[in-house]
């Protein structure tokens, strides 16, 4: 096989896995698109209208009946479980606390946006490099300006768990509610992030050292 056709199956293969990445990335943003709207519906109708929401059996979720189904503001996100209701005061129904009611669904809401910009900037990306495949006119992948946008998303996946932390701190002063959190989910968005943005420096360089050919030729 020589060079040529090397290189051809190599752009073919990139190609291939670059149409991938952008399904999974696509579907990615409109799910977390979806989730973020109807926490925000939630949130508002939760502002409007506490009292038509109800309670889960455990603690951890507070419902709002819509015909036959239920949309839910829950106390679950990236490892942490935080209880939204505590017992009334007769002892056998729960009673939902305002405040974790309210900082549980805008950071579910906060993290729901942050991963819509996550994959938005991931599907750019596929964008850039399928551009850069079908006429690459002697240029290699770090001149298509993915730098930046692995910065993004570094900084992004870098922001959910400090949302996380800093929400499950305000829990804790602002209630008397138990609940638990997992480090281990935290721990894979941050090295996820920092994982990102060191690729993105990997990137400014190998766009440097491009500049610094071209500019020998």
């Amino acid at each position: 096989m020589d060079r040529t056709t090397s290189k051809a199956a190599a752009r073919g293969r990139l190609a291939k896995a670059s149409s991938f990445a952008l399904f999974i990335a696509r579907a990615g943003e409109v799910l977390y698109v979806l989730s973020a709207a109807i926490m925000l519906i939630l949130e508002v109708l939760y502002f409007a209208l506490p009292e038509a929401f109800v309670a889960s059996d455990d603690g951890y979720g507070a419902s709002y009946p819509i015909g036959g189904a239920r949309l839910n503001i829950t106390g679950g996100y990236l490892g942490s479980e935080v209880r939204l209701a505590r017992w009334g005061s007769d002892g056998t129904t729960m009673e939902l606390n305002p405040p974790s009611v309210i900082i549980a669904g805008l950071t579910v809401l906060a993290i729901s946006v942050l991963m819509v910009l996550t994959f938005h900037e991931v599907a750019r990306m596929c964008v850039d490099m399928r551009r850069w495949m079908r006429d690459p006119d002697g240029t290699t992948p770090f001149g298509v300006g993915l730098a930046p946008r692995l910065m993004r998303i570094g900084t992004y996946l870098i922001a959910v768990p400090a949302i996380t932390l800093v929400s499950d701190a305000a829990l804790l002063v602002l209630t008397d509610i138990g609940g638990s959190t997992n480090p281990m989910g935290l721990f894979v968005y941050l090295l996820l992030g920092i994982l990102a943005i060191l690729l993105s420096r990997v990137f400014d360089y190998g766009a440097a050292l491009q500049e610094d050919v071209d500019g020998l030729l």
